[in-house]
């Protein structure tokens, strides 16, 4: 936790400026923690009891600069900080990049030319991307081909960490659902799959959600958000246990209209309220027990007093503020006022880019086509056929569509049967989302 006031209180009581903490294999410092968060008054107040700019991570080498270059709303006086404080621009992680090499996951960005006038120089730069599909498919093969690499992953991954997942399970099973309506060949075993896990990992824990005591589950939030999605896109039914788990996750709602989460892994972590407030809407209006729609819709009434007001901050923002209103009844003219703005960031090659400095990739361009969809703009639209046009033409000849990670992974890397090694997760989001686009354009 970050915020100025609890870091100041345990500081007085005697804490440990350079206090780490365990995020699943990794650790890193509270100073790194406030520089992901761009939270410079928590780091100054921190540097000024004693906090090491150049602590690492025991696990994971991960330095503040490093997380600070890296944020999901990365932020230049935080990194200016740092560097006056004396943070190493060379320091590496345990993976050999330094804070440049992180910067660059997001383009080339003002804080790496800072970080480049600092003088620093990429130390581990990536390999080129795999080449793309030589010539494009048809929509339905290209979804055929994507699903077939899809479905396999889901029991790979959840045998292995008995986690939900949404990039392995709950956005592959969308596509998978969407693929076989539209007559696309699926597994049909493998896809009834998602369903049995997710609520065989929810099941045991009925009791005690009910009782209010949610947050003892790791990362109970973005599982749930997105769980609860696909459950729904699915049209699986309410059952004793998905009553269970929308009033959890009612309850976490907090104050101001929003679920938080600290998530080092954007987009998928990203740390901003919009995504997690626009999948809990869909999820409760599904979910919630008959006898607590009242309540539940002033859930949503103060979701949809945030999401108004909230001002997105890249794609994936203005793609969930989109579908936030969508799902809580916004007036069509709010939601199509949304939808343009999302369509407006569509770029000359027809896809849409995770942030400005970014190029266009499967990720954000599915997620955009999806958005724009439920806004009623048309598939024959030129807006969505330019998009679905760069999916296949972007697609590879696995099937798959490549995106390079920029999450400070704290899972234990594991070959899941995906492609793309370090990357997969991220790339089987994107394949999913750019599957779901291409079959809604069915």
């Amino acid at each position: 936790m970050t915020d100025m006031r609890t870091v100041e209180t345990l500081l007085s009581l005697g804490a440990d400026p350079n206090l780490e903490r365990s995020v699943g294999r990794l650790s890193m410092s509270v100073l790194a923690e406030a520089a992901f968060d761009g939270n410079v008054a928590t780091m100054h107040l921190l540097l000024g009891r004693g906090a090491d700019p150049n602590r690492a991570g025991k696990r994971g080498g991960i330095t503040p600069l490093m997380m600070a270059a890296a944020g999901a709303r990365p932020s230049e006086a935080a990194v200016r900080l740092l560097l006056e404080k004396g943070a190493d621009v060379q320091a590496r992680d345990e993976r050999g990049r330094n804070a440049l090499d992180w910067a660059l996951t997001q383009g080339e960005t003002p804080l790496a030319r800072l970080l480049r006038d600092a003088g620093a120089s990429p130390a581990a730069p990536p390999s080129p991307p795999p080449a793309r599909v030589a010539q494009p498919r048809s929509p339905r093969d290209a979804i055929e081909r994507a699903v077939a690499r899809l479905q396999p992953i889901g029991p790979v991954f959840n045998e292995r960490t008995n986690c939900i997942s949404c990039h392995d399970q709950s956005l592959p099973a969308v596509a998978v659902k969407l693929a076989s309506d539209r007559g696309v060949p699926v597994n049909h075993e493998l896809a009834a799959h998602p369903t049995r896990a997710t609520l065989a990992v929810w099941g045991p824990t009925r009791e005690r959600l009910l009782l209010g005591s949610c947050q003892s589950d790791g990362a109970f939030i973005e599982n749930t958000t997105y769980g609860l999605f696909g459950l729904a896109e699915e049209g699986v039914v309410p059952n004793p246990v998905t009553d269970a788990v929308a009033l959890c996750l009612a309850g976490l709602q907090h104050a101001d209209g929003t679920w938080k989460v600290r998530d080092p892994r954007p987009p998928l972590g990203d740390p901003s309220p919009l995504s997690y407030a626009a999948l809990a809407v869909r999820g409760l209006l599904t979910y919630t027990p008959p006898g607590k729609k009242a309540e539940v819709q002033s859930t949503i009434a103060r979701t949809l007093a945030f999401v108004r007001q909230a001002a997105p901050g890249d794609t994936q923002d203005q793609v969930f503020k989109v579908l936030a209103l969508k799902w809580a009844g916004a007036p069509s003219g709010e939601v199509t006022r949304e939808a343009e703005r999302l369509r407006a960031l569509q770029r000359p090659d027809g896809g849409w880019s995770q942030l400005p400095t970014m190029a266009s990739d499967a990720y954000a361009t599915g997620q955009a086509l999806y958005a724009l969809k439920a806004a009623g703009v048309a598939v024959t639209s030129a807006t969505y056929q330019k998009g679905t046009t760069y999916l296949l033409r972007t697609q590879l000849e696995d099937g798959t569509w490549f995106v390079r990670s920029r999450a400070f992974g704290f899972q234990p890397y594991f070959d899941a049967g995906f492609p793309h090694g370090t990357d997969q997760f991220i790339s089987a989001a994107a394949t999913s989302w750019a599957a779901i686009a291409l079959s809604l354009g069915l």
